[in-house]
């Protein structure tokens, strides 16, 4: 007899035994019943358009219906992508072409700026307008007794960074507590990686931006 050659042959081969595939809370899931609610995911998902290939981000705690959803995107010859479930929604990031989710910001971090909340995002945005400029991380530094924005950007393959033109650019479209008063290139974001996601490290690049500003 050959053996199961997908997730789903060999879950329905696991099936037919009445050994349980998972306990929880003390009580056990057999194969049969994790088989008939993967079958009913899939076709909840197909349902809503999933099909091979989709992408389908699964925020779930340990509970059985992580694997039966699990199961259920192999049937369907969908991706499942973990996401982790520390993140809330007001986290803002982007799931890279492999599945693995790239942290932001919180976007309740704001930066209180000319005695207004600014959101980072907002500057962030209209830095990545300019020419040559790929990515950008806002962050906060004291300037005397005042609170103020610095950028540290990443350039597209071949691009440099004109400074003073960049931030001129930058002050034609937001208020002028809003402009940074300095940007500054690096090769990357610091970043922590994880098990499914990266976040972006403020707070090493607020301390670089501190010791910049001296």
């Amino acid at each position: 007899m050959n053996p199961p050659r997908t997730l789903t042959a060999l879950l329905e081969a696991r099936a037919r035994l009445s050994t349980p595939a998972l306990i929880e809370r003390d009580r056990p899931v057999t194969y049969a019943h994790l088989l008939e609610e993967t079958r009913r995911v899939a076709a909840g998902l197909a349902s809503l358009g999933v099909t091979a290939g989709d992408r389908v981000a699964l925020w779930l705690p340990n509970v059985p219906a992580w694997i039966a959803t699990f199961f259920a995107c192999a049937q369907l010859g969908a991706i499942a992508v973990a996401v982790n479930t520390r993140f809330r929604s007001r986290d803002l990031g982007y799931a890279q072409a492999h599945g693995r989710f790239v942290f932001l910001a919180r976007m309740g971090d704001a930066l209180r700026l000319g005695g207004f909340l600014v959101s980072p995002l907002e500057i962030e945005g209209v830095v990545q307008e300019v020419d040559g400029i790929e990515g950008c991380q806002v962050v906060g530094v004291m300037q005397g007794s005042a609170l103020k924005p610095v950028g540290f950007v990443t350039l597209e393959a071949g691009a440099t960074l004109d400074e003073s033109a960049a931030i001129a650019q930058v002050a034609a479209k937001l208020a002028r507590y809003k402009v940074p008063v300095r940007l500054f290139s690096i090769d990357a974001f610091p970043v922590t990686e994880g098990t499914n996601a990266t976040k972006i490290q403020k707070h090493r690049l607020r301390d670089l931006a501190q010791g910049k500003m001296g």
